[in-house]
């Protein structure tokens, strides 16, 4: 079964390969499990020796800042919106809409600079290994 290639329409003169295991064949999927089995034990190895311990991630402290700068942006300009304008003179309505527009052009500047800014920082390396092995 070790003899791969394959026989088209049984044609005479048509030369089998001598490496390689058949496609398709029951014993394929075992012998190529004990081909590779070496090279699963080096990347193993690899895999000791350059894997470390511990969080391999931390929230960066300038992330952190920005967040919470946005959280107050939010939670100041939500306050400005929930107030209630009745009662209150035209200039007041008008001073308060200003604040609103302040407001959403500070929150909209913390926001932008959160999505440019990287929320974790790799602390430590991990080493994955995946071996598949089929027809």
């Amino acid at each position: 079964m070790v003899h791969a290639g394959y026989v088209n329409s049984g044609h005479k003169g048509e030369l089998h390969s001598l490496s390689g295991v058949p496609q398709g064949g029951i014993i394929s999927p075992l012998l190529s499990n004990v081909y590779l089995h070496e090279f699963d034990i080096f990347m193993e190895n690899i895999k000791n020796e350059y894997t470390e311990k511990g969080v391999v991630s931390r929230s960066r402290k300038d992330y952190t800042d920005i967040l919470t700068k946005e959280i107050k942006a939010r939670n100041t300009l939500r306050k400005i919106l929930s107030e209630t304008p009745e009662g209150k003179s035209d200039r007041e309505v008008a001073t308060r809409r200003e604040e609103a527009r302040k407001a959403k052009a500070v929150l909209k500047q913390f926001t932008a600079i959160k999505r440019k800014t990287p929320s974790k920082e790799k602390v430590l390396t991990r080493v994955y290994y995946i071996r598949y092995a089929d027809d």
